[in-house]
């Protein structure tokens, strides 16, 4: 293991570092314990195993970071970071050409399929969740300085 070192900081300037850092934590942390092969919507590109393997690496070195800080990260909620998504069933595909040159596929009718549910990440609601979760992170750290 590397020798620990230390850094002394002004609150004012620590303060954006340890705010971005449990943002990163609270985020990576629930990329890797919630998103599965089934979820719709995933952040990366790359397999599956691959990208948790990264967002497990990201979580490990933001949370160390929070918690040089004397502080805990906070993760998010299942909630904050899920939803259901119902595929479309008895779909009409008719495949359309328009003047030789550009081809799409018209979709009419279907209906919900209420008996398959599935995962869907929510990037907007889990990437604000990420922010005010930092946020509070944020504000315990400074209840310890006692300034």
């Amino acid at each position: 293991m590397p020798n620990p070192i230390t850094i002394t900081l002004r609150a004012e300037d620590a303060e954006p570092i340890l705010r971005e850092e449990a943002r990163k934590a609270a985020f990576y942390g629930a990329l890797g314990d919630y998103i599965t092969k089934r979820t719709w919507d995933t952040p990366g590109g790359r397999s599956l195993a691959d990208d948790r393997q990264c967002w497990q690496r990201e979580f490990l070195r933001a949370k160390r970071i929070v918690e040089s800080f004397g502080v805990e990260y906070e993760p998010t909620s299942e909630e904050e970071t899920m939803t259901v998504q119902f595929p479309m069933k008895n779909e009409k595909r008719t495949p359309v050409v328009v003047a030789g040159l550009i081809k799409y596929t018209r979709v009419e009718g279907g209906e919900p399929d209420y008996k398959k549910p599935e995962p869907r990440y929510r990037r907007g609601v889990h990437a604000e969740a990420c922010i005010q979760a930092a946020d509070r992170v944020v504000r315990r750290w400074r209840a310890t300085l006692g300034d």
